[in-house]
């Protein structure tokens, strides 16, 4: 009896060790691809540094070029003005010594036929095309900067693409939640479309579940990992998209703010903003049509994208959160008519 208890527990302190020795390659084992990709992503960030650098070289090297050229075109035109401008000097000059000897001629006939001859006066070489140097390239600049911004715009956004690739690995089944409706909104088409009702109310007060006002959050709720959804706004002018604490206060009293658990962007009429006092303003243009939000929970981070454009619209970071997270949306329509919310699953 001794004897077993000895070898069961023997057994358990192998199986413990093995149990130990498999994380531990399981851990060397991200530990290294961990390096390998950080590797990479440092020679793809070289890469990409590099060729940006090469084209503003480029560009800063052809408008030197320009701006020297239109320099030395200026330089030239003026030189030659002022050749004509010495030339008519000299002849005016040797004028003025002939009218000198003239007025000691005493040959009336020869005096009247050198003075008609002299009163004949070239006008002054036109200099009113002569611009200071500086007024030249205004636009070459405006162009270069331009096309430096488009270049670094194209870049981006095909490293928006890239990201977001990467963030679908995590996309999740999305679907409203009806449980939670505030306003009498109307969840359809399998928990993923949305929709204002002609009419609305306030939940009731007792419901505790339910928003008082026309929010909704997801389904499934996330308090660990990281977690990708897509949401079509469409052309709509009173929305919220984000995430909120499934602690978060459901009066519709509280501020959407982080500090009372909301994670949100939204649109009031042409305007989109960030949730937060005070609300940061986003000046979106084009406007977007569909929404990519992604939450990583370990690294307290939320963050949106246009994804259509390709283009990353903000990010909430460094937040320390606690407790189990949920999809959040809000939708609102001052007429009878209304589109709705879709989720892309």
């Amino acid at each position: 009896m001794f004897q077993e208890n000895i070898e069961s527990t023997k057994a358990k302190i192998e199986q413990m060790i093995n149990e130990r020795k498999e994380k531990i390659k399981e851990v060397t084992e991200i530990s290294e691809m961990s390096k390998v990709q950080a590797k990479k992503d440092l020679e793809d960030i070289e890469q990409l540094f590099t060729a940006l650098m090469e084209n503003v070289q480029n560009v800063q090297s052809k408008l030197k070029s320009n701006i020297e050229r239109k320099l030395s075109k200026s330089q030239e035109k003026m030189q030659a003005i002022v050749g004509k401008l010495q030339e008519e000097i000299t002849e005016l000059q040797r004028k003025d010594t002939q009218l000198q000897e003239l007025s000691q001629n005493q040959d009336s006939l020869r005096m009247l036929q050198t003075l008609q001859s002299l009163q004949t006066i070239s006008d002054q070489t036109d200099c009113s095309q002569i611009r200071v140097y500086s007024d030249l390239c205004v636009q070459t600049v405006r162009r270069a900067v331009s096309h430096i911004m488009d270049v670094f715009g194209a870049e981006l956004r095909t490293r928006t693409n890239t990201e977001l690739s990467r963030l679908r690995q995590y996309k999740e089944l999305v679907t409203f939640d009806p449980s939670t409706a505030g306003g009498n909104l109307v969840v359809s088409d399998f928990g993923k479309r949305l929709k204002h009702p002609k009419i609305i109310y306030s939940s009731s007060s007792d419901d505790t579940e339910k928003f008082h006002l026309p929010m909704i959050l997801g389904t499934k709720g996330f308090s660990s990992g990281r977690h990708y959804w897509e949401v079509q706004v469409g052309m709509r002018n009173i929305w919220d998209v984000g995430v909120a604490a499934e602690t978060a206060d459901r009066s519709g009293r509280a501020a959407l703010k982080k500090e009372n658990g909301f994670f949100a962007i939204g649109k009031r009429g042409f305007d989109y903003q960030v949730h937060g006092t005070p609300y940061k303003v986003l000046h979106l243009c084009p406007r977007p049509r569909n929404l990519g939000v992604y939450l990583d929970y370990e690294e307290g981070r939320v963050s949106f994208y246009d994804v259509g454009e390709k283009q990353h619209i903000h990010s909430f970071l460094g937040v320390e959160f606690t407790g189990k997270l949920f999809p959040y949306f809000y939708l609102y329509s001052k007429t009878k008519k209304s589109e709705s919310l879709v989720l892309h699953n």
